[in-house]
């Protein structure tokens, strides 16, 4: 038995401020954490997030 799949529902402003986030914000921890959200936002698990991004699913 695995856990329920979480899925961050955006509203349309949220996506845009986290999508110029995740090109422009000076810090890369914030534009990596902006990435991760919008790639949830999109469908992929947790686990492929922290695949895609390359980190540990605990720093997720």
């Amino acid at each position: 038995m695995g856990r329920k799949k979480k899925q961050i529902v955006l509203e349309e402003s949220e996506h845009s401020s986290l999508l110029h986030n995740s090109k422009y914000h000076l810090k890369a921890e914030v534009r990596e954490k902006c990435q991760a959200i919008l790639l949830n936002h999109s469908g992929l698990s947790q686990k492929d997030v922290t695949r895609h991004l390359r980190v540990s699913e605990v720093s997720i």
